[in-house]
């Protein structure tokens, strides 16, 4: 449980309930893929790293054993913060945070650094079912069937309303 672990840095309390965690490797062009993720709850939580397959030799879509574990979190609100954690791998000695196949590990303390806010888009009008609380940008588009008319596709209306906001309360 997160009871058992120690929060260091800009936060020092468990996370956020609903905030994403996220444990990134490098491909092939050392851009950062994310190799698995979970939803912060307020119990016991679990992330699986995937490993790169031996399908695609040519895409790497996963971890190589050997790969740093990049951590990240993005709070509901939108705050990111890269995350340094230290892990326990059953003995008494810290692992080096690399990536194992198959291997198991028990977080034992985390150190959060706030790097930007990013946007939430959505609804940001309490008027409407469809408010995000969180929400801090809306777009100006709908990129799903639309709900204005029956034409399927891109909507672009451009006319600074929030088009995420659909039915009032």
């Amino acid at each position: 449980a997160w009871s058992n672990v120690e929060f260091t840095g800009d936060l020092t309390e468990p996370f956020e309930v609903g905030s994403s965690v996220g444990v990134f490797y490098r491909d092939h062009n050392l851009q950062r893929a994310c190799g698995g993720s979970t939803i912060w709850t307020d119990s016991t939580n679990y992330i699986s790293a995937f490993a790169d397959d031996i399908y695609t030799t040519n895409i790497k879509d996963g971890f190589a054993s050997g790969d740093l574990l990049e951590w990240f979190l993005v709070t509901p609100p939108g705050l990111l913060y890269g995350l340094d954690v230290t892990m326990n791998t059953g003995s008494n000695s810290p692992s080096n945070n690399l990536f194992s196949i198959n291997a198991q590990r028990i977080v034992v303390a985390i150190d959060a650094q706030f790097i930007r806010q990013v946007n939430v888009p959505g609804c940001t009008d309490p008027l409407y079912v469809q408010y995000i609380p969180y929400a801090n940008v809306f777009e100006d588009v709908i990129l799903n069937d639309s709900h204005l008319d029956s034409i399927p596709g891109f909507i672009d209306g451009s006319d600074e309303i929030d088009d995420d906001c659909i039915n009032l309360v």
